[in-house]
């Protein structure tokens, strides 16, 4: 903020330099760099204020707002001021004008500290007042900011609503950057969170026009739309071109930022993510531990960017099954949440459900449930009782409960999963494959082996829709498949999609542990077919893959029993 205050200083001096002394600046140039130094300063000063109503805690997070504030440098750029709506010329609506705008900025300190109801409160009045100062520029960015403020509570399809009135009214007031982040948020909006991810590319396509348009090719908004296009790519299962368009982000981000800026670690957790859907979780790391690196060396140690960083080295390992290294990276990353925000922030319930999901792997599914029953009821205490974030949470408990022998609890967890997630997104959302296929696993368990291939068709039906045939992720749905078909006599159904699962398994890099379920399977598949020797070396492949996959328990014994009867 110091560094913020001086460069406007600077700014300001040169500028009135410039036109009262130089007098290289005409009085026009000198008008519209003035009025956007007032804005800034504004814009600077609303933020302050709200920084001084903040308990200590709330601070670190609170600075995350300083690097969205516009830059003082703009004010100098002609093509730049060219572009922006002058404020009314009536010198009371231009106060007011300037005051609200110092609002908004508060409105957004506030949700990013995680007081969203003080944040929508605030966002809410300065609408109103906006509508009734009858400025249309000044509603349109009200209505963006509230819709950016609910998408970020999960409340989407009001989000989307918002966000495409902002466009309207931008586009009407000739307000053109804000039409330009009014169709980012949209891509964003449906494409991403609420996965309609053609009509995302539809949003990312608009915004992209009014990039080329506006001349900002190379800028900031250029590289958000590219982040935009990277993730619904990502959505899409077009992993390639999701890091095509996640690295040119970075390439323009460092040229215009320094290679140690906040923003450019964010999207190398990006980049970083695209090359582990891709399998290529060594280069994930490596570009995690960068971001890590560089949000440590400008953010500090504590910051909860810094545990975002961490967060997502755990999930990498994860990801790996190397769940006993998550758990370091995630339990310093839960401690910098939970000094920051308090328990009840959706930052601190990400990090406890990813521990309590690694202990669940470890072994220890007791403490597990304990940790992800206390996300979940912090989750349902912030965002309500049917609100979409908790279908993880759902998820990981139906395995500690499944862990725990306590089947019929664990498929009621399931089945809560898919009521959120079709509440909120539809009954065909890609994110619904993950329950599903656990209610299947459930399901064959307790011998009901045509229900529980209904749920794991559904489930791959789903995930080929989002991400096409040849995607890894359909792995799990077609070993989930294959199982069933063979409890119920549909052998070769059977090993068809279990040496599908395979194929794509091998291909995908997957970690040793699904390989070798998805060949165990296979192998009972070709057993049943007359192949037993083919059978036979495919159990020993997989219990090879089991073994070197630490595996241990239930799993590892029904293929070592399995050798030991076929051998």
């Amino acid at each position: 903020m110091r560094a913020y205050a001086d460069a406007w200083a600077e700014l300001r001096t040169r500028v009135c330099r410039e036109a009262e002394l130089d007098e290289v600046r005409d009085a026009s140039s000198y008008a519209r760099a003035s009025e956007c130094l007032d804005e800034r300063r504004a814009s600077f000063a609303a933020l302050v204020e709200t920084w001084r109503s903040l308990a200590g805690e709330d601070v670190p997070r609170a600075t995350l707002a300083a690097l969205d504030l516009a830059p003082p440098s703009s004010c100098s750029d002609e093509a730049w001021l060219a572009r922006r709506v002058a404020l009314p010329s009536d010198e009371s609506t231009r106060a007011a004008a300037l005051e609200l705008r110092g609002e908004l900025e508060q409105a957004k300190a506030l949700g990013l500290v995680g007081k969203h109801d003080a944040a929508l409160e605030r966002a809410r009045d300065v609408l109103s007042r906006a509508e009734a100062l009858a400025w249309p520029p000044l509603v349109a960015e009200a209505h963006y900011e509230l819709a950016r403020l609910l998408s970020q509570l999960g409340k989407h399809d009001e989000a989307r609503e918002l966000a495409q009135r902002a466009l309207d009214e931008s586009i009407a007031s000739a307000h053109d950057l804000l039409a330009l982040d009014s169709a980012s948020l949209l891509a964003i909006i449906v494409g991403h969170q609420l996965a309609r991810t053609d009509e995302g590319l539809i949003w990312t396509a608009i915004a992209r026009s009014f990039v080329m348009r506006l001349d900002l090719v190379g800028s900031n908004q250029h590289a958000q739309v590219l982040t935009n296009l990277g993730l619904i790519f990502d959505a899409q299962g077009k992993f390639d071109e999701a890091l095509a368009a996640h690295r040119e982000a970075l390439a323009i981000q460092t040229r215009l930022l320094g290679a140690e800026h906040p923003a450019v670690a964010t999207t190398l957790s990006n980049v970083a993510g695209s090359l582990q859907y891709l399998g290529d979780t060594d280069a994930a790391l490596v570009a995690h531990r960068e971001s890590l690196r560089v949000r440590e060396a400008t953010l500090g140690p504590d910051h909860p960017w810094v545990a975002h960083s961490l967060n997502n080295i755990g999930s990498t390992h994860m990801a790996r099954s190397e769940h006993a290294l998550a758990l370091a990276p995630l339990q310093r990353a839960h401690a910098i949440l939970l000094a920051a925000f308090g328990p009840e922030h959706p930052d601190v319930f990400t990090t406890l459900t990813n521990i309590g999901t690694s202990r669940l792997e470890l072994g220890d599914a007791a403490q597990a449930l304990v940790d992800l029953q206390q996300a979940h009821a912090a989750i349902e205490r912030t965002f309500g009782a049917t609100s979409p974030h908790l279908a993880a949470t759902f998820s990981n408990i139906g395995s500690a409960y499944h862990a725990l022998g306590r089947r019929d609890e664990a498929l009621a967890s399931y089945q809560g999963a898919v009521e959120c997630l079709s509440a909120a997104f539809g009954p065909e959302h890609p994110s619904l494959a993950i329950p599903l296929t656990n209610i299947g696993n459930g399901l064959l368990e307790q011998g009901k082996a045509a229900e529980a291939l209904a749920s794991y068709q559904r489930a791959l039906t789903i995930r080929e829709r989002a991400l096409g045939p040849d995607n890894p992720a359909l792995g799990y749905a077609l070993t989930g498949v294959g199982q069933a078909q063979l409890e119920l006599g549909q052998i070769d159904a059977a090993a068809a999609a279990l040496e599908r699962a395979l194929r794509l398994r091998e291909a995908g890099q997957a970690p040793p542990r699904l390989r070798g379920g998805s060949r165990f399977h296979l192998a009972r598949a070709r057993w049943q077919q007359g192949r037993h020797d083919e059978a036979r070396t495919l159990a020993s492949a997989a219990l090879d893959e089991l073994r070197a996959a630490e595996v241990q328990g239930e799993e590892l014994t029904q293929v070592e029993t399995w050798l030991a009867e076929h051998g």
